[in-house]
C-alpha cells in the first residue's frame, strides 16, 4: 500500500450532500464493551461484532455496505456515534458516503459526500471532513451535519493521508513524492471555513502518516517510515500553541497506533504490510520511563478505555490490563468471521451504559 503513492481514479465534481436514515434490529448494546467491524471487498455484506467486557459475543449489527473501513484508519466515535467510509466493491470502489450509526439508538444515516475512494475521517460538533486522491491531486471535503452541503478544498499534486480536527481547526497529513524524493508536511486549516493556514514541514521525522491523535493542545503522530520509506522508530509531539516538535525514540521500529491514559502514551509496534513487530511500549510523558512488552502476536490496530486495551490480531481479540507501566494480559477470543473471505477492518472501544436499539 505504501508503494501505491496515488490512487489514480477519475474526477468527480462537488455536489450536496444527501442524508438516508435505517432504523436498526433489536439489539441491546448495553453489555458490550467493544465492536469488530468484518467486511467484505467482493459483496454489500458487512457486520460488527459486539463484545462485553469478559470478550463474550453479545450482539451482531448486519450492515449492506462493501469495503467497510480500512484497517489502516482506527474507526472514528465521536459524541457515541460511529463514523465509517464504505468504499464499495473492490473493483470498482465507486461509493461516495460516510456511513453513521448512533450507538444510542441504533440508527443509521448516510452522508453523500460525492467524492471517490476516500480515506481518513474526522468529525467535529458542525462537520463531517473526509479526505481522498484523485489522479495525483487530494481533496478535502467538508460536509456540514446541519445542512448536508459540501465543501472540498484541493490540494495539488500531494497525497493526504490522515485527517485530525478540533473545534476550530483541521489537521491533514500530506505527503508528496518526486522521483525518491518524498516530503511530508501537516496542513493546517480553518475547520469552519476550510481556509488554509499554514503549512508545517515533518519530512525529518517520517513520511506518509497513518496514525495521529490530539491530546492537550498537541497533535501525536507515529513515524513508521522516514522520509526514504525505510523503517522507523519515533513519535513526534507537535505542540499547536508553541509550534515546536518533540521527538520520543524507542527501541523497536513501527510505531503504529497511539493512546494517552492518565499521562501515559501507549505505543503499538506493528507493520500492516510487511507483518513485522508485535509489540507495546508504555512511556511515561513526565518522568520519560519507558517500558517495551514483547507480545508474541500482531498488532493490527488498538483502542483503549482508561487502562484496558484491546488488540485486534489476526482473528483474535486481547484485552489487557496496563498497571505499573506493565501490560497482563486478561483473556481473549477468537473471532468467528460469517466468511473466510471477509475481512476484519477495525476495533472500536463503546461506553455500554445506555447503548440499547430498539426498533
Amino acid at each position: 500500500m505504501k508503494k501505491k503513492f496515488f490512487t489514480i481514479c477519475a474526477i468527480v465534481f462537488l455536489g450536496f450532500t444527501g442524508c438516508t436514515h435505517r432504523e436498526s434490529a433489536n439489539i441491546d448494546l448495553t453489555t458490550s464493551s467493544v465492536g469488530v467491524i468484518e467486511t467484505s471487498g467482493n459483496s454489500k455484506k458487512s457486520r460488527i461484532y459486539f463484545y462485553n467486557q469478559n470478550l463474550e459475543k453479545t450482539a451482531t449489527l448486519p450492515l449492506e455496505y462493501a469495503s467497510l473501513g480500512s484497517i489502516f484508519y482506527n474507526p472514528v466515535i465521536y459524541e457515541d456515534e460511529l463514523y465509517l467510509i464504505p468504499q464499495g466493491k473492490t473493483n470498482v470502489k465507486d461509493e461516495k458516503k460516510v456511513l453513521k450509526i448512533e450507538l444510542k439508538s441504533g440508527n443509521q444515516k448516510i452522508y453523500e459526500i460525492n467524492q471517490l475512494a476516500m480515506n481518513s475521517i474526522c468529525v467535529n460538533d458542525k462537520n463531517i471532513y473526509t479526505c481522498n486522491t484523485l489522479n495525483g491531486d487530494s481533496y478535502i471535503n467538508k460536509c456540514s451535519k446541519e445542512n448536508n452541503q459540501v465543501v472540498s478544498e484541493k490540494i495539488e499534486g500531494v497525497y493526504v493521508s490522515k485527517l485530525l480536527c478540533s473545534k476550530d481547526m483541521l489537521f491533514a497529513f500530506a505527503t508528496t513524492k518526486y522521483g525518491k524524493e518524498m516530503n511530508s508536511y501537516i496542513y493546517i486549516y480553518d475547520a469552519e471555513e476550510l481556509s488554509f493556514d499554514e503549512k508545517i514541514d515533518i519530512t525529518n521525522y517520517g513520511g506518509t502518516h497513518y496514525k495521529a491523535i490530539l491530546f492537550d493542545n498537541n497533535i501525536l503522530f507515529s513515524n513508521s517510515v522516514d522520509s526514504g520509506d525505510h523503517p522507523c522508530n519515533t513519535v513526534c509531539i507537535y505542540s499547536i500553541n508553541d509550534k515546536t516538535i518533540e521527538t520520543i525514540s524507542f527501541d523497536q521500529y513501527y510505531p503504529l497506533d497511539l493512546a494517552v491514559w492518565d499521562n501515559i502514551l501507549i505505543v503499538s509496534h506493528f507493520d500492516l504490510v510487511k507483518r513485522e513487530g508485535g509489540s507495546i511500549s508504555i512511556y511515561n510523558l513526565e518522568t520519560k520511563e519507558l517500558n517495551n512488552i514483547e507480545l508474541g502476536h500482531d498488532v493490527e490496530q488498538m483502542t483503549i478505555n482508561e487502562n484496558v486495551i484491546y488488540i485486534l490480531s489476526d482473528k483474535i481479540i486481547y484485552q489487557y490490563e496496563l498497571k505499573d507501566m506493565n501490560l497482563y494480559l486478561k483473556c481473549k477470543t477468537q473471532i468467528k468471521k460469517s466468511n473466510e473471505e471477509n475481512y476484519l477492518s477495525g476495533i472500536f472501544y463503546i461506553k455500554p451504559e445506555s447503548m440499547k436499539f430498539t426498533l
